[in-house]
């Protein structure tokens, strides 16, 4: 059968109209999430930012026990002397002690360094430093760093290091500001 001259084929999609409206909507939830996502974003980058300090403080213990050396990790702005403050956003260094100097005595020593962090404000309190005895225990009391993110002053994680040399890595329960 043929169709009559007068009856229109059905549409089979949409119009340029419908194409517009659907790329509006589209496009006012995308922009409605953006920021959502941007600060996802950041606080992954934050938390691997503390979670390198994390494996930097785990390989020290593991030179220390391998190498059957003292290695110390300290905050340090330059890469090569540890600094005398707490905050271990400025950079930081592993390196080998054995003379007990609490500072590189050769630039072969340093085994590895961080570098500042763009997100993160570190902070061991009162505690500047942390060394490792061959055994593979910690030399003095806990060491807790605490890891903010700059913008907001709250605590994301802590890196915990033991007397007998554990290193653990926590995030925060519960927020509280740095």
């Amino acid at each position: 059968m043929h169709q009559p001259l007068c009856q229109r084929p059905t549409d089979r999609g949409g119009s340029l109209l419908d194409m517009l409206v659907v790329l509006v909507i589209v496009m006012t939830l995308a922009s409605l999430m953006r920021p959502s996502l941007n600060r996802h974003a950041l606080e992954k980058k934050a938390l691997a930012e503390s979670q390198h300090l994390f494996q930097g403080l785990r390989r020290a213990r593991l030179a220390a026990m391998t190498q059957n050396l003292p290695t110390m990790a300290c905050p340090s702005e330059d890469g090569a002397t540890c600094a005398s403050l707490s905050e271990w956003h400025h950079g930081w260094m592993v390196f080998q002690d054995p003379r007990g100097l609490g500072q590189p005595n050769h630039p072969d020593d340093i085994l590895e360094v961080g570098g500042p962090s763009e997100l993160l404000i570190l902070t061991s309190g009162s505690r500047k430093r942390t060394r490792f005895n061959p055994d593979g225990s910690a030399y003095g009391y806990n060491l807790t760093i605490s890891a903010c993110q700059k913008d907001d002053q709250i605590i994301q994680a802590e890196i915990i290091v033991s007397n007998p040399g554990r290193v653990r890595w926590s995030a925060a329960r519960h927020p509280l500001v740095c």
